[in-house]
């Protein structure tokens, strides 16, 4: 009678329980008020959701709130417990795009990111239902959010796909947030008034007296036309102000290279074509090639021997780059590199749709290629460890292609950092 009633008194704690953690688990439900949480912010974006034809220069989310109590509470003598959790629903992703790294910190004083969040019947959030907020010192043990204006943060593009926001931490709330950890928030109002948001941690630590910033992995390609790579992945010294259009146009100089543009260096610069190039006729894989008539570019020639630009092979075709695996919406003038970036200058045949940065469907399932520029800059860097190219040339070969798996892309990485250590 004893163990029985131990056993009564047991299982009752535990329902208890239960209902506890049931009652804690709603992390989706609307913001808190203002006894010191962070305020809902004033949008920043206006009314541009992303319709705008012009597509620019360059061709932890909230959860749903639902808690799934069920009916069997799993005290079936069998242990035949139908509800397993295996087809509980999974929490829901609200923003898809969100650039921002938890953990970081930044040298630079530009500061460039994309969002784009999406509220449960899969619509994109409009620009002016996302906001951001800030508590400047994340380590004085006290939540104080202030809201970011547009003197704060500011709207530098807005697509069908993403919209991009730029703050300065030279400026506005940020001008003493120097070698300070903070908290920055992403809010977004999604279905009936809900808030969700993500929030980060991150530094802005600065630069010397000389302006590095430190380096960003660069590579130049033409995978697309079967050339592979005309730069492979290296290092490139950035320095703070100074727009990625100069540091690329330094870059081709160094090389021997020349290229065409319109807009300028500082404002508006989209790259028609580079020059000096090894490139005369098409190398177009099959399988690409294929791919490309039945989504109608017709496949053409060269315009000039040694040049490579917009309108060579296809009329999609042109020069477009991505950042740590994600493509801007806006142009090398407006783009400002961060230590660590890793940055792809990459042909299309097919406004991005072959390279993994198109607006509509791509052409196949493209692999994460930072973990591999990494690796192989840092080999180069370091002179090979005097071992030689051989098994360098061989990796360079196998991730060099149009439609190169990630496992491909995985089993090199692993290849190389085997073989040089």
């Amino acid at each position: 009678m004893k163990n029985k009633i131990v056993k009564l008194i047991a299982f009752a704690l535990c329902i208890i329980c239960a209902f506890a953690f049931t009652a804690c688990y709603d992390t989706g439900s609307d913001k808190p008020d203002e006894d010191g949480n962070p305020p809902i912010i004033d949008n920043v974006g206006g009314e541009n959701n992303g319709d705008d034809a012009n597509k620019g220069d360059n061709g932890n989310s909230g959860d749903n709130g639902e808690n799934n109590d069920g009916d069997n509470n799993g005290d079936d003598e069998n242990g035949d417990d139908d509800n397993n959790g295996d087809d509980l629903p999974e929490p829901k992703e609200y923003f898809r795009i969100l650039t921002l790294e938890d953990g970081k910190s930044y040298a630079g004083s530009s500061l460039s990111f994309d969002v784009a969040a999406y509220d449960e019947s899969d619509e994109r959030v409009p620009d002016n239902k996302i906001s951001f907020s800030v508590d400047l010192n994340a380590d004085d043990g006290v939540e104080d959010f202030v809201r970011l204006s547009g003197e704060d943060i500011s709207l530098v593009w807005s697509d069908d796909s993403k919209t991009s926001y730029k703050i300065l931490f030279t400026q506005g709330v940020f001008a003493d947030c120097k070698n300070v950890p903070m908290l920055f928030c992403v809010s977004a109002t999604v279905d009936d008034g809900k808030d969700v948001e993500k929030t980060f941690r991150i530094t802005y630590i600065g630069v010397g007296a000389d302006g590095v910033i430190g380096s960003v992995v660069f590579s130049l390609e033409g995978f697309t036309v079967g050339y592979g790579y005309f730069a492979e992945p290296q290092y490139v010294t950035v320095y703070d102000g100074v727009p990625f259009s100069q540091t690329f146009a330094d870059f081709l100089a160094v090389q021997g290279l020349t290229y065409g543009n319109t807009g300028s260096i500082q404002s508006g610069f989209y790259l028609e074509y580079i020059s000096g190039l090894p490139v005369s006729e098409s190398r177009i894989a099959s399988d690409l090639a294929e791919i490309l008539n039945s989504n109608g570019f017709d496949i053409g020639s060269l315009w000039k021997v040694g040049t490579l630009g917009e309108l060579d092979f296809t009329n999609g075709s042109g020069w477009m780059y991505s950042v740590n695996g994600v493509f801007p919406n806006f142009g090398f003038s407006d783009y400002f590199p961060q230590d660590g970036d890793v940055v792809r200058v990459v042909f299309t045949l097919a406004y991005g749709s072959d390279v993994g940065g198109g607006w509509g469907d791509t052409f196949a399932d493209f692999a994460d290629y930072k973990e591999i520029m990494n690796t192989l800059a840092f080999i180069r860097a370091n002179d090979f460890f005097g071992k030689g190219k051989e098994t360098f040339d061989s990796a360079v070969s196998a991730v060099a292609v149009w439609n190169a798996s990630q496992s491909v892309l995985d089993a090199q990485t692993q290849s190389l950092k085997a073989f040089y250590r």
